[in-house]
């Protein structure tokens, strides 16, 4: 899966569920822990998620 994808599927999955887990998101897509970082580092610079540390 292409990182565009990846990142589009992510945003899709946050916008329905409301948040994201690391791990559980590097499991679904068979990448590491620090590819997702970058990936919702993009998506919050793009204005579209907003990381939080530790939940809520």
């Amino acid at each position: 899966m292409l990182s565009v994808q990846r990142r589009k599927e992510i945003f899709r999955i946050l916008h329905s569920q409301g948040q994201v887990q690391l791990h559980d998101l590097a499991n679904r897509f068979r990448v590491s822990v620090m590819t997702i970082r970058r990936d919702l580092e993009l998506l919050e610079q793009e204005g579209k998620a907003r990381r939080v540390h530790g939940g809520r």
